[in-house]
């Protein structure tokens, strides 16, 4: 295979990947928001097992989408690095991984949001719907003073 053909087809394995990123990126925007809506529903009347379920099995999506994009931005700047690549490639490797940056980091603030809500709405068993704190006021009339 001559040098310029091998040269094209690395640009083009090149541009593949980051296409892959870019539709990661994607799915992790999709599955992060998903977590946000679940986790506004912390201590709300709709908060039970269900819930908590749901938002652990999308917490656990959402690092898994994370695991391998992490894995293939690496790669993929490490391949910058070797190899003679243009600019414009490279630029737009850093560009996937800023943007992966940045939606790890907000996933974790609704992460630490999510675990500071369920500890203050814990349930007291798994499968136990009524054992939320009712956080509402309850009077027996209007006081006018």
């Amino acid at each position: 295979m001559s040098r310029w053909r091998r040269s094209v087809d690395e640009l083009a394995a090149r541009r593949r990947q980051q296409g892959e990123c870019e539709r990661a990126q994607e799915a992790l925007s999709r599955v992060t928001s998903c977590f946000q809506q679940l986790a506004a529903s912390l201590g709300s009347s709709a908060d039970g097992s269900f819930l908590r379920d749901e938002m652990d099995e999308t917490r656990a999506l959402a690092q898994r989408i994370c695991s391998g994009l992490s894995q293939r931005l690496v790669h993929l700047l490490s391949d910058c690095d070797s190899a003679p690549s243009g600019v414009e490639d490279r630029q737009v490797s850093e560009r996937l991984w800023v943007v992966f940056l940045s939606a790890l980091e907000n996933f974790l603030s609704d992460l630490r949001k999510a675990s500071d809500l369920i500890g203050r709405f814990p349930l007291a068993q798994r499968y136990d719907r009524r054992s939320l704190v009712n956080t509402g006021k309850l009077s027996e009339g209007s006081v006018i003073g």
